[in-house]
């Protein structure tokens, strides 16, 4: 019997669960398991988010407000970049827990 394969997406998506990122100024975006993700403007209501490409560390899914995103992270998972629809490029990073 051989090695199983390594699956990048789930790799990706154990790493990313219950981190916090910048979504936009002092707005965040928690990542958490199972494909949800919270806002910080609204902590009631939760939204999508899964990896699309693990080998190149994107991540897309529906915000609260009905737009897609999409963020690309840099190969250590701190910063890179964040496209909503409709929308110019933005800075993300990764917040670290005090």
């Amino acid at each position: 019997m051989g090695e199983a394969t390594p699956n990048p997406e789930r790799s990706l998506e154990r790493r990313l669960a219950n981190t916090v990122w910048v979504w936009f100024g002092s707005e965040t975006i928690a990542l958490l398991p199972g494909g949800k993700a919270r806002w910080s403007g609204n902590d009631t209501n939760t939204f999508t988010w899964q990896v699309t490409d693990g080998a190149q560390r994107v991540i897309e899914g529906i915000a609260n407000t009905g737009h897609k995103y999409k963020m690309t992270l840099d190969p250590n998972l701190q910063a890179e970049t964040i496209k909503e629809t409709d929308a110019n490029d933005r800075p993300t990073a990764r917040i670290r827990k005090k």
